[in-house]
C-alpha cells in the first residue's frame, strides 16, 4: 500500500496536531503563522482558526482535507 500524500489526515493524528505540524513547517520556512495570516490563507475567520488550534475539528472531513491541501500548496508555492 502506498503512503498517503502529506496533506491527507493521518489516522492517529488530530486536525489540531496536523495544524501544529504546518505551524512548525511555516515557521521553519520563514512564512508568517499568526492566526490572522492563517485565516487569510484559508479564507476563514481568525476565530475559526483559534477553535481548530484548540482542538475543535472541522464539521466536515472535506473541510479539513481542503485546508491542509491549501497549506501544502502555500508551502510549495514558496519553494519550501
Amino acid at each position: 500500500m502506498s503512503a498517503p500524500a502529506p496533506f491527507l489526515p493521518a489516522p492517529a493524528s488530530s486536525f489540531a496536531d496536523q495544524l501544529a505540524g504546518y505551524q512548525r513547517r511555516f515557521r521553519a520556512a520563514g512564512l508568517p503563522w499568526s492566526q490572522p495570516a492563517l485565516a487569510d490563507v484559508l479564507e476563514v475567520s481568525p476565530r475559526l482558526i483559534f477553535s481548530w488550534l484548540k482542538g475543535t475539528p472541522p464539521q466536515h472531513t472535506i473541510t479539513a482535507e481542503g485546508a491542509l491541501a491549501r497549506l501544502e500548496k502555500t508551502l510549495a508555492r514558496h519553494g519550501k
